[in-house]
């Protein structure tokens, strides 16, 4: 129909080229947006995660009160990632901080419970597939600390999801051993392998803690 339509009137293939460039602007514009809002509500709910969040997150956020964005270091991003102070990780991407291929600051950042940090990081050029010496990588991140939403834009940018640590635990091993239901139903409609052992020979199942978790894994 589009090549028809370029034949029979110059003006009216031009017309699609057009609409064609303002719908994919049009996209790109919402995934701005959205992108913003996420970051929005990340500063405004991050204060109350954080009274509550472990020793070493409070840390990290206390080491940020007296950072300086305008001489940025890793160990900044490190600190800013693990406590998901994106305003913070935007003035030293704004200052000219290109490190952030280091992968200790995604990794900090997939524990926190805000996806934007990792995707801002991502946008910048983090790999998605960074891991810690011993073979924890982003993806076991997000399902032993149940970030589902995370685990889904790590999917969908087509990071494995039946990868094995040192150990071989999977990120379904970690999602039932953490109880992390939402994220074990999520990981099996992907397909993970629920029958796959860790070097120990455990499959997931035999290290979940709940009957829902144990129903999932085995009705799959």
């Amino acid at each position: 129909m589009y090549d028809l339509l370029k034949k029979r009137s110059p003006v009216s293939g031009n017309f699609l080229l057009l609409c064609g460039f303002l719908l994919m602007l049009s996209a790109g514009c919402r995934g701005f947006s959205s992108m913003q809002q996420e970051q929005e509500e990340c500063s405004r709910k991050r204060t109350s995660w954080l009274k509550n969040a472990d020793p070493a997150t409070r840390q990290a956020e206390i080491y940020m009160r007296t950072a300086d964005a305008k001489r940025p270091t890793a160990e900044m991003a490190i600190k800013a990632a693990a406590c998901a102070d994106v305003d913070f990780l935007l003035a030293m991407h704004r200052n000219g901080f290109t490190g952030w291929n280091d992968p200790f600051i995604i990794l900090a950042g997939a524990k926190t419970p805000y996806a934007v940090v990792v995707k801002l990081l991502h946008s910048w050029g983090a790999d998605l597939n960074a891991k810690y010496p011993d073979g924890m990588a982003v993806i076991h991140c997000a399902a032993r600390y149940g970030r589902l939403e995370l685990m889904r834009y790590l999917v969908d940018e087509g990071v494995p999801f039946n990868v094995p640590d040192n150990a071989g635990m999977t990120p379904l091993h970690w999602a039932a051993s953490t109880d992390q239901t939402e994220v074990v139903r999520f990981l099996m409609e992907q397909g993970a392998d629920p029958l796959v052992r860790t070097k120990a020979g455990e499959r997931p199942a035999d290290l979940c803690h709940t009957r829902e978790i144990r129903t999932i894994l085995r009705n799959k």
